[in-house]
């Protein structure tokens, strides 16, 4: 369908948005992670890509399938930014022109795709990475409800886990005033005051070589997690995220419910 740019939106025909400027305080944190030879899936507004530029990598791949989208990139001048590759198509079709484990971080944000599409790029993610390299995406399945998005998070970790991946959540908290959504006309589309950050790496044994970036960017091991930049990595047990969000919502329906 149709898509527009407007006031720093990306929204479709129906006016839901397909990718808003909040989103920059998540794309902000992915971006610190990624350096050296990135990939991005999913253009948007840019967000994330604007945020990669700043740490000048090696080589900047863009995938981007949608031709609205596509104009804005050229009319904004990405292709003549340094180390940009814009790669235009479906990425089911794009990422056979990446070679193979030369990438050392690759970021996943398509829209109207589920998991299984997702589960499907991973495999190919896996071709480009390099053993040192990690994958992220961004995870905002289910996020109305924090029972649902528990049992996503947990169900990913253990699709990606036959792969060969070992994924890690950093949890951060995700601030957005409700004035906030009144100013861009009422569209919503994060209901969580917190998310659920994803780092997948290959396991690696001690001394190969192959350290995980979670660890080789600046993580520190201490107390109940990794720790970056004073934000605590909790190595969270999903089981306990959805027990607290069967307990949150049951309190919220005791408190909805007649006083009888």
């Amino acid at each position: 369908m149709p898509l527009k740019y407007n006031n720093d939106n990306l929204l479709d025909v129906n006016g839901d948005p397909v990718m808003m400027p909040w989103e920059g305080q998540i794309m902000s944190a992915h971006a610190d992670l990624m350096s050296g030879n990135v990939l991005n899936v999913g253009f948007g507004i840019g967000l994330i890509d604007g945020l990669l530029q700043k740490r000048k990598p090696s080589k900047h791949y863009i995938i981007e399938a949608h031709p609205d989208v596509h104009a804005h990139i050229k009319k904004t001048g990405w292709p003549q930014k340094p180390g940009v590759e814009i790669l235009f198509g479906r990425w089911q079709d794009a990422i056979s022109r990446v070679p193979t484990g030369s990438l050392d971080a690759v970021f996943y944000d398509t829209h109207d795709e589920g998991v299984e599409d997702f589960l499907h790029f991973a495999l190919e993610a896996k071709r480009v990475l390099k053993p040192s390299g990690f994958l992220s995406f961004w995870n905002a399945y289910n996020a109305h409800n924090i029972f649902l998005h528990a049992v996503h998070c947990k169900a990913v970790t253990a699709s990606l886990s036959t792969m060969g991946f070992e994924t890690r959540w950093r949890k951060m908290p995700v601030a957005i005033p409700e004035e906030t959504w009144k100013a861009w006309g009422g569209v919503k589309n994060w209901y969580l005051n917190a998310y659920h950050l994803p780092v997948c790496t290959f396991p690696f044994a001690p001394g190969d070589g192959n350290q995980p970036p979670v660890l080789a960017l600046g993580f520190e091991e201490g107390g109940e997690g990794l720790e970056v930049g004073g934000c605590v990595v909790l190595a969270e047990d999903m089981d306990n995220m959805m027990r607290s969000g069967i307990e949150e919502c049951a309190n919220r329906a005791l408190a909805d419910a007649p006083a009888a």
